[in-house]
């Protein structure tokens, strides 16, 4: 069986760090997310590989093939957002008459839900995976009895049940004349959620299974941090890097850390705090306040400011001065310069979008 990994979404909750890198660039203890799932591919026995992509957002597959050891790799491309129906369509060339597992290049599955993934993955027929939630209306929603499928809906205004799509599905070939056949959503897009409700209108059954453990939406600041700290928390940290002196010191100062965090190569650390769930990538400089529940990307520098809830973009520049300065509940571009006024949240990025409009492709 072969996977197919959607990445090709603009990733719009994620901005501005979108405007510059795709979503699936995004670090999850030092690592891209989509090394991750490359990750999770591998512990399900899956050898092959389909990523589509958008062809102007990079890193492109040469670059990704760097994260794939044991893995053939394809890329297919989709143009145009135009759903994630559409986006599957783009690999059918790769795929032949087998069935493949599909996934969305934002979900991150825990240990739990790729045991659980493992056991069932090559029996014949269609499934897809669901989750209760308590807010079904920003998902695709499963209308489910006796373990089938009788109806899918796409964000729908009165959600018929709670059960929610996880971005995670075991398709049949029979999904390509499925995908011919829909027309494009109110919001232009075709989704997979019409193309896998018309196989269950045409007869096919199609299986509903309960994801066992969590699923992340690494798709906006609060689901990339939540997955950054599961992240962290499954490989753990050693317990003598509570305290320490920071390697690369300047001339004076000392730093304390609590793990568990993850510290890059040639990064200066001086009179600071970091962590705990604390992500930072090679090369920053941090001099002064705190950095905690954060991803900090490489090359960026924080001096003088507290940093809390937040995503800063490669070769960012926070400069704080006298007193407590703070950054929260925001993200911050690749390059972009924050001069923060003291004790302000800068709650304006939140990376979130209001009326929900964004497929999750």
């Amino acid at each position: 069986m072969k996977a197919v990994l959607l990445c090709a979404g603009k990733g719009t909750r994620l901005a501005p760090l979108t405007h510059t890198r795709p979503k699936h660039d995004l670090p999850l203890s030092n690592r891209p997310l989509i090394a991750h799932l490359f990750d999770a591919c591998r512990r399900l026995g899956l050898s092959e590989v389909i990523v589509v992509l958008h062809p102007t957002l990079a890193p492109g597959a040469d670059e990704l093939a760097q994260h794939a050891d044991g893995l053939v790799l394809h890329a297919a491309y989709q143009d145009e957002p135009n759903g994630l129906a559409d986006a599957v369509r783009t690999a059918a060339p790769f795929l032949g008459v087998d069935r493949f597992l599909l996934l969305l290049g934002d979900t991150l599955l825990t240990d739990a839900a790729i045991r659980q993934v493992a056991q069932t993955l090559h029996e014949p027929g269609s499934k897809i995976y669901v989750q209760p939630v308590e807010n079904p209306c920003q998902y695709g929603v499963a209308v489910v009895r006796g373990g089938q499928v009788v109806r899918l809906l796409e964000k729908p205004q009165r959600p018929p049940s709670n059960l929610a799509l996880v971005g995670l599905y075991q398709l049949e070939p029979s999904i390509f004349p499925a995908i011919e056949r829909i027309q494009p959503s109110p919001r232009g897009e075709l989704e997979i959620t019409d193309a896998i409700d018309r196989l269950v209108q045409d007869g096919e059954r199609v299986e509903a299974v309960e994801l066992a453990g969590r699923w992340l939406d690494c798709g906006s600041l609060d689901g990339a941090l939540e997955a950054n700290r599961a992240v962290l928390d499954r490989l753990g940290a050693p317990n003598d890097m509570r305290t320490r002196e920071p390697a690369h010191r300047p001339a004076r100062g000392t730093c304390r850390i609590t793990p568990p965090v993850a510290i890059g190569p040639n990064v200066v650390l001086e009179d600071c705090e970091v962590g705990p769930y604390a992500s930072i990538g090679a090369g920053c400089v941090i001099r002064g306040g705190a950095i905690t529940n954060s991803i900090v990307l490489e090359g960026a520098s924080i001096e003088n400011a507290c940093c809390q809830n937040a995503i800063v973009g490669a070769r960012a520049r926070i400069v704080g001065g006298e007193g407590s300065r703070l950054i929260a509940d925001r993200i911050l571009g690749d390059e972009e310069v924050v001069e923060p006024t003291p004790l302000l949240s800068l709650a304006g990025s939140r990376g979130r979008v209001d009326d929900d409009s964004e497929s999750r492709e």
